[in-house]
């Protein structure tokens, strides 16, 4: 795509708590300009955008084979799309982090965009999928530090967390930590739980083995930071609109859906929802 001269932003971590954009200068971007893009600002929106709360927005596979799409996983072509939109919004946006789950291959990709952009990311691995088919090799790991991203763990297994015993669930916790901060040469410090497996145990016991942020996939913005409680997520499904992305981005998505996920998981069963979930994925593709 065409430079078009939008101011470049980038995504500056002031701690392990809080993320934030800052300005770096006037430059150019890959992306399209404003033109391109439908404003959807009101003044309640942007006085609403500019009160103290962070979104942390969850990817997983980013994807060029638009014909085998799960639920979770994006387009190429549409994640550009977003990070256009997120440039062009960033001055009316809440605090944003952008966070990418599992470890596939095709985050190297991602990461190296997004470091053309300006924009820092967290990549949660899953330490036992490393260098299979798939998923990211460790020289693909520290290339992504050198685009300027960080690693968070993903557990060892991606266990459902919330099935395990004490003993095996700190096992999880600590050996993907021991093993990522090997390959870092440096802590790791943030954990997100494999599919949304969490409770108040697993939590506590994810600070205890030395982590500073924990991660859920509870749908929400974040008000503030609370130590030692779980942090939600916005997560983006291949059916996020772009219209639907421009409302998360302004804060003003709502996730009355999220409940109805919880009450079909429960009536269901977790691996039946999880077929049908990736059947409606597959539906509600959109170009």
């Amino acid at each position: 795509m065409a430079a078009c001269g939008l101011p470049t932003i980038r995504i500056c971590v002031h701690s392990v708590r809080r993320t934030a954009f800052c300005r770096t200068g006037i430059g150019t971007s890959a992306f399209m300009g404003r033109d391109s893009i439908s404003p959807l600002v009101s003044a309640n929106s942007v006085k609403r955008a500019r009160h103290a709360y962070f979104a942390i927005l969850t990817y997983h596979r980013i994807t060029d084979d638009i014909d085998h799409c799960d639920f979770y996983d994006l387009p190429w072509h549409r994640f550009q799309r977003q990070m256009a939109l997120l440039s062009a919004w960033a001055s009316l946006s809440p605090l944003i982090e952008l966070n990418f789950d599992d470890g596939t291959s095709d985050h190297l990709r991602v990461g190296e965009l997004l470091f053309k952009e300006r924009f820092q990311a967290k990549f949660f691995i899953v330490t036992d999928w490393i260098g299979r088919p798939g998923f990211l090799t460790r020289p693909q790991l520290r290339a992504l530090l050198g685009f300027g991203h960080t690693l968070g763990s993903h557990t060892v297994t991606h266990a459902r967390l919330t099935t395990l015993t004490d003993a095996p669930l700190r096992a999880e916790l600590d050996r993907s930590k021991k093993l990522l901060e090997d390959l870092t040469g440096s802590p790791v410090t943030a954990f997100a739980a494999p599919g949304g497996y969490l409770n108040h145990r697993v939590t506590q016991i994810a600070y205890d083995c030395g982590y500073n942020t924990v991660r859920s996939m509870d749908w929400g913005y974040n008000n503030s930071f609370i130590p030692r409680r779980a942090l939600k997520t916005v997560p983006i499904f291949s059916s996020t609109t772009d219209k639907k992305f421009e409302q998360i981005l302004l804060g003003e998505a709502k996730f009355t859906n999220f409940h109805l996920k919880q009450l079909a998981k429960k009536m269901l069963g977790e691996d039946f929802y999880i077929r049908l979930r990736n059947r409606v994925g597959s539906w509600s593709r959109l170009p």
